[in-house]
C-alpha cells in the first residue's frame, strides 16, 4: 500500500489506548511585581486552560485525525475527573473502560504560567503506586469485551503506576490469541514489562537508558530489539528516526524540519501516527516514514499542537513533488 492511500483509511481505524491519563493545567497570568512576603513574583491570575495530558494527548491526537478511540486508563473520583472526562467526550472519545479508583487522586500537572508562555512553576498531583490487583482486573475485563472490535492496542506508560507487569503480560497474551498488534511508548524505569510488544517506540535518551549504551543508537536499537522480541523505532529529534525490525539491518530515516520551535506532544504524535501506519497495513518502514513527517509538522508549531489530517496530507504531497520522500 502507498503512503498517500493509508491516509484515506485512517477514519476506518479503531484504536485502544491504555495508560496513564493525566490533566495538565495551564494557570495564566501577568507578572508586574515581587511579592512583599518572600522573593517571588506575583502572577496577577487571567485564565484557566485545560488539556488532556500523557495517555490522553495521545487518545486526543488520534481523535483529531478523524479516529475512532476507546481509552483505558484510572483517574480519581475528583473534579480534575470531570474537567478530564468533559474534554474528552467533547472530541467524541469512548471513556467507558476508564476505572475510577476512589483511593487514587486523578494525575494533574498544573502549570503557573506568565504572559502565557513562560512556564513559572509546575506542581504534580499524583499517586505513582502500582493499581491494586482489583483495578487490574476491571481494565482486563474491560479490555477483553472491546478486543474483537479494535484494530490497533497503544500502551503510553509514563510510570505513574497504571501499567503493571502482570498487565502487560496479560495484554500480550489476550493480543496474540486475538491477532492485534501491540504498540509502546514507555519509560526506561519500566522498559522490561514489555517483552511480547510488536513496537517499542522510545526517543534517544531514553533507548540508551533501556539498553545502557550511550553514543551508538545502533547497539542500542538491537539490545532493546533483543531483550523485548520486538520491533523497535527510536526518535532522534532533528536526526529522524532508526528503524529495527527483527531480523533485518537498521533502517535510519532523516526528517525534514526546518526550524523546530516547540518538541512538546511531537512523541504522542509519532505514536499516534505510527500506530495508524500499521493498522491501515502499510510496513513498518513506511509507518515510520509517515509518523516521522508528522512530528516533524508539529514541532513547528508553538505549544501542545494537534495535526490535522489535511495538514499531513499536503506535506506528504510536498515531500513527493520535490523529492524527498520515495514511496
Amino acid at each position: 500500500m502507498k503512503i498517500r492511500d493509508a491516509l484515506d483509511n485512517f477514519s476506518n481505524v479503531k484504536v485502544l489506548v491504555i495508560g496513564d491519563l493525566m490533566l495538565d493545567q495551564y494557570i495564566k497570568g501577568n507578572v508586574d511585581r515581587i511579592s512583599p512576603e518572600a522573593p517571588v513574583q506575583v502572577v496577577n491570575y487571567n485564565s484557566t486552560e485545560n488539556v488532556p495530558g500523557g495517555a490522553g494527548n495521545v487518545v486526543f491526537n488520534l481523535a483529531q485525525l478523524g479516529v475512532q478511540v476507546f481509552v483505558c486508563g484510572v483517574v480519581g473520583n475528583d473534579i480534575h475527573k470531570d474537567i478530564l472526562f468533559e474534554r474528552l467526550k467533547m472530541s467524541n472519545i469512548n471513556i467507558n473502560n476508564v476505572v475510577i479508583d476512589e483511593s487514587r487522586p486523578t494525575t494533574v500537572k498544573q502549570r503557573i504560567v506568565a504572559w502565557d508562555k513562560h512556564q513559572l512553576l509546575r506542581v504534580d498531583y499524583e499517586d505513582k503506586n502500582f493499581i491494586n490487583k482489583n483495578i487490574e482486573d476491571r481494565i482486563i475485563n474491560g479490555i477483553m469485551e472491546l478486543i474483537k472490535d479494535i484494530d490497533i492496542i497503544l500502551i503510553s506508560d509514563y510510570a505513574k503506576g497504571v501499567i503493571t507487569k502482570d498487565l502487560v503480560e496479560k495484554l500480550v497474551k489476550i493480543s496474540k490469541e486475538n491477532n492485534k498488534k501491540i504498540i509502546v511508548d514507555a519509560k526506561p524505569i519500566n522498559f522490561e514489562y514489555f517483552k511480547g510488544v510488536d513496537l517499542i517506540e522510545p526517543n534517544i535518551n531514553e533507548a540508551e537508558k533501556m539498553a545502557n549504551v550511550f553514543n551508538d543508537v545502533g547497539l542500542a536499537g538491537k539490545i532493546i530489539s533483543e531483550k523485548l522480541n520486538s520491533h523497535v523505532f527510536i526518535t532522534r529529534g532533528k536526526d529522524g528516526v532508526s528503524v529495527f525490525e527483527k531480523g533485518k539491518k537498521p533502517v535510519h530515516i532523516k526528517t525534514h524540519v526546518e526550524e523546530v520551535f516547540d518538541v512538546t506532544g511531537a512523541g504522542d504524535t509519532f505514536m499516534a501516527i505510527s500506530a495508524l501506519g500499521l493498522a491501515t497495513g502499510l510496513s513498518y518502514i513506511d509507518s515510520a516514514k509517515l509518523a516521522n513527517i508528522a512530528a516533524g509538522i508539529v514541532v513547528q508549531k508553538k505549544g501542545t499542537s494537534f495535526l490535522s489530517l489535511d495538514e499531513l496530507k499536503r506535506n506528504l504531497e510536498y515531500l513527493k513533488s520535490n523529492g524527498m520522500l520515495i514511496e
